[in-house]
């Protein structure tokens, strides 16, 4: 009895977990953003008050087929944006995530995750002032030191008292503004013309903020020094918790500036500055109509229809926006840099200003690369004559993502419509003015082609070539006239390995175009000859 007891017992346990294994287990919900493309608006809608209720209930119809009701849609959303990007951000299982982004309307489907922020003497550093003189070429008195200019930030807010927004001296705000501030949480001028926050998505994820917190001010100090560096005042008698006076201003002094508040306190390990956020403010500071947009924040590197960072920046540049993103706080390993979309500014130290004699203790001593020191020191003031530049269009870029091997859905993402990579781009050619070739053929030649534009008055330029160590460089042609400005003419070089054996060692060079007065200088690396 007892043994059957125990047999008995023994199929009972066996019959539960049979049960529990058969039993439905409960979906995982997580946070994603529904990317659609953009919107065909008139600029007269942008200003419709039907509008974003309209938007948002077509992306509740648009939901509602995936997950069988309306009213489940209405549920899941949380975020839709209206102005210029399509698409919505919405808490899913990860089976309806997958379900949509099938749907041949749905140009990617990502999680909305949490970035974080990238954390003196900027203009200094790079010649623009020296002991407090503004030197007499500076580029901010050839700029008007950003006179009028429309700057935007992402990042935790502003501090609207600081002394970097004062509006003294300034005329009346620019008459294409759109863009408004909280008058009810902060105070905006005709310096500190704008200031929003986006919060849905980090409340979503991270939990609900605090009324008191929940404004465009920065509690921080994170926001208002970025926003203070691109566009603040100048500021005489600047101190640091007492120490080190000086004069505090921006990159562009007399700029107007906007805040868009996208960043709020860290909540474990779910960052502090969402996809959906930052979306957002995209949208809404395109509307706006700001002339520079900047984030110093950033992610894990991810692919460029996945990042809600590098589809903004797309949808910016397209509307003629600058787009400036900070390239992190990690290094010096290898894929460490982020916010790399070719289509926005990215901005990284290669050294500091201060000196400190260091002494190496132990390790064998290793020759320093530009992949150490960079591909020179940016010189600002000759910006403003440069002479030629190496320019780049949307196509361009359009062309750089068919390079990449993006297939015709994916092109959707940052294309108006349908764009058809019709031969088979060879990103060598992707108009930078730095060249790489990442293998070099032992037994042949690469062909590497760039076309220079003419900014400047009219002139003849000749190219000259510090060979790489191992490797044969040829200009066709050598020389180039320009007789307009906008004008753009084409080169080659051709680039030959003197060495038949393979190598793996990376070798540098330069082509220098000069017509005397302008040199306008491509760094050349070749990483690898292959047999």
């Amino acid at each position: 009895m007892a043994s059957f007891k125990f047999h008995a017992s023994t199929a009972l346990s066996y019959v539960l977990c049979l049960c529990l294994l058969c039993s439905p287990a409960l979906a995982i919900k997580r946070a994603y953003v529904v990317y659609l493309g953009e919107h065909s608006h008139q600029d007269s809608d942008l200003y419709s008050a039907e509008l974003k209720q309209r938007v948002a209930d077509s992306h509740h119809q648009f939901l509602a087929s995936s997950l069988g009701s309306k009213q489940r849609a209405r549920e899941a959303i949380y975020n839709s944006y209206h102005n210029h990007i399509n698409g919505f951000a919405a808490v899913l299982e990860e089976e309806d995530a997958a379900k949509i982004a099938r749907h041949p309307d749905v140009l990617s489907v990502f999680l909305d995750q949490g970035r974080k922020k990238h954390t003196t003497n900027s203009w200094e550093f790079l010649n623009m002032n020296a002991e407090g003189f503004i030197r007499r070429d500076s580029l901010w008195k050839q700029a008007n030191f950003g006179e009028d200019i429309i700057i935007a930030n992402l990042d935790t807010g502003v501090w609207p008292d600081s002394k970097s927004f004062s509006d003294e001296g300034y005329g009346p705000i620019p008459a294409k503004w759109r863009g408004t501030c909280d008058k009810t949480k902060i105070s905006c001028n005709k310096k500190l013309i704008g200031a929003r926050y986006f919060s849905k998505g980090y409340e979503e994820i991270s939990g609900k903020l605090n009324a008191s917190v929940k404004t465009p001010v920065d509690h921080e100090g994170h926001g208002t020094h970025t926003l203070s560096t691109l566009g603040g005042n100048f500021v005489h008698g600047a101190k640091v918790f007492g120490f080190n006076a000086g004069t505090a201003k921006g990159g562009s002094p007399r700029a107007r500036v906007a805040s868009y508040k996208v960043c709020w306190p860290p909540v474990g390990k779910n960052g502090e500055c969402f996809d959906s956020d930052i979306l957002e403010a995209f949208d809404w500071a395109i509307h706006d109509q700001v002339d520079v947009l900047s984030l110093s924040i950033g992610g894990m590197p991810t692919a460029y229809f996945n990042d809600a960072a590098a589809i903004g920046a797309f949808h910016a540049v397209k509307k003629g926006i600058v787009v400036i993103c900070s390239a992190g706080n990690e290094g010096p390993g290898e894929g460490t840099v982020t916010n790399v979309a070719p289509w926005i500014i990215t901005v990284g130290a290669t050294t500091t200003r201060d000196n400190f004699r260091r002494l190496i203790l132990s390790g064998p001593r290793k020759e320093a690369t530009p992949f150490d020191y960079g591909g020179g020191h940016i010189q600002p003031n000759l910006a403003m004559d440069p002479g030629l530049v190496y320019d780049l269009n949307v196509d361009d870029y359009l062309n750089f993502l068919c390079g990449m091997g993006y297939n015709s859905t994916v092109m959707k993402t940052f294309s108006d419509g349908s764009y058809n990579c019709h031969h088979k781009y060879n990103l060598l050619n992707f108009n930078y003015p730095s060249i790489t070739v990442g293998k070099l053929s032992a037994d042949g030649t690469t062909t590497v082609l760039r076309t220079l534009k003419n900014v400047g008055t009219p002139g003849t330029y000749r190219a000259r070539v510090l060979q790489p160590q191992g490797v044969s460089v040829s200009v066709l042609p050598s020389t180039l006239t320009f007789d307009k400005i906008g004008q753009e003419k084409s080169f080659e070089l051709i680039l030959e390995p003197k060495i038949t054996k393979e190598s793996n060692n990376s070798v540098f060079g330069e082509l220098l175009w000069s017509d005397g007065k302008h040199n306008v200088r491509s760094p050349i690396v070749v990483s690898s000859i292959v047999a």
